[in-house]
């Protein structure tokens, strides 16, 4: 028998802390610290002093505004966000340094597994409840992996579940879930954070009043107001499982862009914000500010991804060529100033399960045109550049992005001068978030589009992304063989972890080897809080793996 700790992020869209959602963005190495000096040089003219903070308030700066509060629904960071903070009692939680699963910040006392790895029984600790004051049970949990194996629900991750058998009470206080097979991450999926029972019923979630804005919640604070593209404002809970936090409000701003909410952050106006690599020098040096630096053990990575539904970029050839084409060691300079590291493939570089072995597609113009030429895409006739075109139809491809994301424009106006080079032309569209997702996700009216994933702890994680027909699938991608290799690496004798790392470098060479979108880099983790804040202390998971915990410094 065995005992662990579970939350599942990638299967839920709920991570361990703020920082993570926000910045859409756990790995196996110790995060490489760099905080901000310690000698701070006196405040500059134009400047102004921040103001004093309210007291029992914590303001967060963001992006975007969340499309829903219905953890079945939520595809997007900011909806994960709120949604973290609204609903948070899964059953365990990944330990800051170990990354091990651990019950004590959980709502379990612990699990037992058993049956070869077919059965996960969890004990939940006594006296939980929602914040209506209705006992949360074993039931609510039983309940929502109910709804989320429902197809009717929609719930985008369902197809990572499709292992487990049943979920059953045996009494108040036991939950067991059956699995048809032994499955290797198991745990990583079994870990559920439960919606309320007794507020949605048998309704559909798409449509109750609940999914918009939820008045019953497990976390540590729970929804106040939300005013859409403007703020949503969350105040304590006072029946949270760990205790009411210290802090009577958290507030999530919205911001333009990111060069209004790093203003907003040196005025005093918000208390935390992701960071710009191009504010990370005047953060790390504005007074009243700490900005922390560090690779997370999941790598937040970007990418340009190809809608391969389109027959133009069916042609694997237009794909290599663009991706080499695109000169990357260039854009991390210039775009992420160095915070940054190439990656070429669907695994963190510091995974377990990573492997140097894989298709890659080098700075290389000459390979570009000469790929290009093969596919019969020609440059004006007489000319040394300009447009290619075959059969007389120019080679134009659109690229979308999110408006307000400046790192994103400068990818897409880099990438649009890069492609030129070798006869590409790319017509560049920044777009309202909703819209953009949309168009990504739902309507497919798309060429090129730029994105970022966090690779997961458990690889198997990354499946909806790559696997034929997957909930996050936006490409279109489909190769049986992966198929089979994601279904394999899970069903290993024993799990152990030498074959499933065997199975994963397979499974990256061959994705790689398709091209199915052009990998840029993964990121450095930047952000910046106002020095009266305590949080936590910086660790493998970041600083904001346990928020409830975090509190205003008193004003002096």
């Amino acid at each position: 028998m065995n005992h662990a700790a579970i939350t599942k992020r990638s299967a839920i869209r709920l991570t361990t802390g703020l920082l993570g959602l926000l910045a859409g963005a756990c790995n196996s190495s110790l995060p490489q610290a760099t905080p901000a000096p310690t000698a701070r040089p006196e405040k500059r003219r134009g400047v102004p002093a921040p103001p004093r903070p309210v007291a029992g308030t914590i303001t967060i700066g963001i992006g975007s505004d969340a499309q829903t509060m219905q953890p079945l629904l939520a595809r997007d960071t900011a909806s994960a966000a709120y949604i973290a903070t609204h609903y948070n009692a899964p059953l365990m939680r990944r330990d800051p340094e170990t990354l091990d699963w651990d019950p004590t910040y959980g709502t379990a006392a612990g699990v037992v597994i058993g049956d070869q790895g077919r059965t996960l029984r969890f004990t939940l600790k006594p006296g939980l409840q929602w914040s209506d004051g209705k006992p949360l049970t074993v039931h609510d949990y039983r309940y929502t992996y109910a709804r989320m194996s429902d197809p009717s629900t929609g719930y985008p991750y369902r197809d990572l579940f499709r292992s487990f058998e049943a979920v059953t009470t045996p009494d108040d206080e036991t939950l067991e879930l059956t699995l048809r097979e032994p499955f290797c991450p198991a745990l990583d999926y079994a870990v559920l954070n439960p919606i309320p029972q007794h507020v949605f019923g048998d309704a559909p979630l798409d449509a109750h009043p609940a999914s918009t804005k939820p008045t019953v919640g497990s976390g540590a604070w729970i929804l106040s107001s939300w005013t859409r593209d403007q703020e949503a404002v969350f105040v304590a809970n006072d029946r949270f499982y760990l205790g009411r936090p210290p802090t009577d409000r958290l507030v999530f701003r919205l911001a333009r862009d990111a060069d209004a909410a790093f203003a907003l952050l040196r005025t005093g106006e918000i208390d935390h914000s992701v960071l710009q690599a191009s504010d990370w020098d005047e953060a790390a040096r504005t007074p009243g500010i700490r900005a922390v630096g560090y690779y997370p053990p999941t790598a937040a990575w970007t990418y340009i991804g190809f809608n391969l539904r389109r027959p133009l970029l069916s042609d694997i050839r237009i794909r290599r060529a663009l991706a080499h084409a695109i000169d990357r060691t260039r854009m991390v300079t210039t775009i992420r100033q160095g915070h940054a590291r190439l990656i070429d493939s669907i695994v963190a570089s510091a995974s377990w399960a990573s492997t140097s072995d894989v298709t890659r597609s080098p700075y290389d113009l000459a390979k570009a045109r000469q790929l290009l030429d093969e596919a019969g895409w020609r440059t004006p006739e007489g000319q040394q550049e300009g447009t290619r075109t075959r059969d007389g139809v120019p080679l134009v491809l659109r690229l979308h992005y999110n408006s307000g994301n400046r790192e994103r424009e400068q990818i897409a106006t880099m990438t649009r001068d890069f492609a030129r080079a070798v006869g590409i032309q790319i017509d560049c569209v920044a777009e309202e978030w909703a819209p953009f997702l949309n168009r990504v996700n739902g309507t497919h009216d798309v060429d090129l589009y730029i994105l970022g994933w966090s690779s997961p702890v458990e690889p198997h994680g990354t499946s909806p992304i790559w696997m034929t027909g997957g909930g996050q699938n936006a490409s279109g991608y489909t190769n049986t063989q992966v198929d089979a290799l994601f279904s394999q690496a899970t069903a290993v004798n024993g799990c152990r972890q030498d074959e499933r790392q065997r199975l994963y470098a397979e499974l990256q060479r061959k994705i790689t080897a398709d091209v199915p979108c052009i990998f840029l880099w993964e990121n450095e983790s930047l952000s910046a809080y106002a020095d009266r804040l305590n949080v936590n202390p910086l660790t493998r998971l970041g600083y904001d793996y346990r928020p409830w915990e975090w509190r205003p410094r008193p004003a002096p």
